[in-house]
């Protein structure tokens, strides 16, 4: 189902194929925001986008700010994971 935004349209399906997308509210006070940035304080998807658009979402992946955030939370679930075996 998707939702109208400022820029084209929410799509649902972007949910799975970008593992770290979360989106809050509705109509039109639906935001698009970054769950790992979000754990991290970083960038602007941690206070939400509403420019619905795949470019966006792609351009957010290529940030250092998620590449990094990413990678620590990673290591931190590897982490985790070890310790439990």
């Amino acid at each position: 189902m998707a939702t109208g935004g400022r820029y084209g349209k929410f799509l649902e399906k972007w949910l799975k194929e970008f593992h770290w997308l979360q989106s809050r509210g509705t109509g039109g006070d639906l935001l698009m925001l970054c769950k790992d940035c979000l754990k991290a304080g970083k960038n602007t998807f941690t206070t939400g986008c509403q420019n619905f658009q795949r470019s966006a979402l792609v351009w957010h992946m290529q940030q250092v700010d998620h590449k990094c955030t990413a990678k620590v939370l990673q290591e931190i679930f590897k982490e985790q994971r070890r310790r439990r075996k």
